[in-house]
């Protein structure tokens, strides 16, 4: 499924962005000031958190997949604290009391043991350092954070045959800057994308750009996205009244492009492989829609959900058989009093 934008307004942008700078806002901004109208009132977002600033963050994500290899749902909550100090030029966001909800686990992680689960865990949030103006800067001690990922990997499959162990792999992917390149993803769907955009309430923003992948230098994927302040919904933090906004966005990479990106991946990761995986996939398909709720002056999240589709086609001698696997999460921050 291909989702199908109203020719509405339309920016087509053939900037290469390059994932370490690139936000929607820089899109917004230009597509506001090419395409500005005053029949609808516009809204200005823009960072300013207060120092102290402290929520309780509930994440939930539910795996599914069908198709030819179907598999139950799977649901797991992770409950962790997000934390702002404010610094000399800069803020530091810092993630911990890192803890599963333990019930929500596979039947096959049950009796696995809890705190190395949540030590695991806690490696997937590293404290962001973020600019005045809302923009990710690096992770803090990037370096001391590798080792520690590539340390507890290696404990993790310690286990595992030399030749399965993915060490080799994840020391090749997971540099320091691939490190960066996650942490400013994660930063950015919240927060970072929309520093500094102006958008009127209703309109559509439908852009087209280029992205650059980190993993396969060099590489990019033409991207479409469709933005819109869908509405204003009534929101409070620290018993007051904020005013929120609804973002929604579609973003649909070009499917050809990706899949040509993907197995150049394969081939790159596994060139001894006995299998010819090009050859094996027919087709691959995504798609990702998000939602944010957020705080218009001040860019603090309130509710943020994301839904995946990816589906893959693969041919294995004269036989296809296709797989849809979805991702849908959703996290919810509740703030503790703090100043406004």
């Amino acid at each position: 499924m291909f989702w199908i934008l109203p020719p509405t307004k339309t920016l087509k942008n053939s900037v290469d962005l390059h994932p370490m700078r690139a936000t929607y806002s820089v899109l917004i901004s230009l597509a506001a000031g090419l395409l500005c109208s005053s029949a609808q009132a516009q809204v200005a977002l823009t960072f300013a958190w207060p120092d102290g600033l402290h929520a309780e963050v509930t994440h939930t994500v539910t795996r599914t997949q069908f198709g030819s290899a179907p598999r139950p749902a799977v649901t797991m909550t992770t409950l962790y604290d997000m934390k702002a100090s404010k610094r000399a030029n800069s803020v530091l966001v810092s993630f911990d009391n890192m803890r599963f909800n333990m019930e929500s686990l596979p039947p096959s992680l049950k009796d696995a043991d809890r705190q190395s689960i949540e030590q695991f865990a806690q490696l997937v949030l590293p404290p962001f350092v973020i600019s005045p103006s809302g923009e990710f800067l690096h992770i803090d001690d990037a370096a001391a954070y590798r080792t520690a990922v590539l340390t507890q990997f290696a404990q993790t499959f310690s286990d595992l045959p030399d030749q399965r162990n993915p060490r080799m792999v994840l020391g090749k992917l997971l540099s320091e800057e691939q490190l960066n390149v996650m942490a400013r993803a994660r930063w950015n769907q919240p927060v970072g994308s929309w520093s500094d955009a102006t958008m009127e309430v209703g309109e559509a923003y439908d852009l087209e750009f280029r992205n650059s992948l980190p993993i396969l230098s060099g590489q990019t994927v033409t991207v479409h996205s469709s933005i819109q302040i869908k509405d204003e919904p009534p929101c409070t933090r620290g018993g007051q009244a904020r005013r929120c906004v609804r973002i929604e966005v579609q973003t649909r990479p070009n499917q050809q492009e990706l899949q040509s990106v993907l197995l150049a991946l394969f081939k790159e990761l596994s060139p001894n492989t006995k299998t010819a995986i090009p050859e094996m996939i027919e087709s691959l398909d995504f798609e990702e829609d998000l939602e944010l709720i957020t705080e218009s002056e001040g860019l603090i999240p309130h509710v943020l959900k994301t839904s995946k589709r990816i589906v893959v086609t693969a041919r294995n001698g004269k036989e296809s058989a296709s797989i849809t696997r979805m991702e849908q999460t959703t996290t919810r921050y509740r703030y503790r009093d703090t100043p406004p």
